[in-house]
């Protein structure tokens, strides 16, 4: 899914609305159009959160790790968690990709924009 959106963007085939919240706080366009992301992609750098910060599964396992979170692995969580504000300010862009799919640990549960958006640090962002 990644792969696919940035070939897209990298063509200038696709386009990326602002947050309400950006556009009302800092007046920002209200689209990031495809010849935009055509000219400013090749000089981007991607920080990818949730390849960046250890993720608990369900069980109480890291997605990482064999065994129970111990210590050491909450500390190195909590200082990857901590940092997240440098990436989010020294950005000046934010992509969001929350494609519709099974939660990995809960086959109840469905992740997407909607729960995307119910997580506190990620509306922080």
């Amino acid at each position: 899914t990644l792969h696919r959106l940035l070939k897209r963007l990298a063509g200038g085939l696709a386009s990326a609305e602002n947050a309400w919240m950006q556009q009302a706080v800092f007046g920002g366009r209200d689209l990031v159009s495809g010849s935009h992301w055509r000219r400013v992609l090749p000089r981007c750098h991607f920080w990818l959160d949730y390849a960046g910060v250890p993720q608990p599964r369900a069980d109480g396992t890291l997605s990482y790790a064999i065994g129970s979170i111990d210590a050491a692995d909450a500390e190195a969580m909590q200082r990857a968690v901590y940092s997240i504000p440098a990436y989010v300010e020294a950005s000046s862009l934010m992509l969001i990709l929350a494609p519709n799919a099974q939660h990995a640990d809960q086959a109840d549960r469905t992740c997407d924009l909607v729960s995307w958006r119910r997580r506190g640090w990620c509306r922080v962002e």
